[in-house]
């Protein structure tokens, strides 16, 4: 923020090769010059986009709900649809119509299926 104009400087951060000697390690270097937005524009440099934390929290929100909706779809589909509907892929040495078998009344059956979703 620049006090005399009262606009928003910029400051513009360039990737360097870590290879030279003279970058000391460092990725990235600041220039040391701060722009306006009418100079970053001549210079097509185009402004990042800044979001708020009430922005970033409701896209969170908003994921964390949509997991929740698929996670109870599933465990809707699990609990309404008949043992022998329900196919077991990826246990070690089944072949393709052989029979396996779990020692597990389907109550635990599916309640091991809703905490492993």
């Amino acid at each position: 923020y620049d006090k005399k104009t009262k606009e928003k400087v910029y400051c513009i951060i360039r990737r360097q090769d870590e290879a030279l000697s003279a970058s000391k390690n460092y990725k990235w270097v600041m220039e040391k010059k701060l722009y306006s937005q009418q100079e970053l524009q001549q210079l097509h440099v185009t402004l990042p986009v800044l979001r708020s934390k009430s922005y970033t929290m409701s896209l969170w929100n908003n994921k964390q709900k949509l997991e929740e909706r698929i996670r109870d779809g599933i465990i809707q589909r699990i609990e309404k649809a008949p043992l022998s509907k329900i196919i077991i892929y990826g246990k070690q040495n089944i072949k393709r119509n052989q029979e396996m078998r779990w020692i597990l009344d389907h109550t635990k059956f599916r309640k091991y299926c809703k905490n492993n979703t």
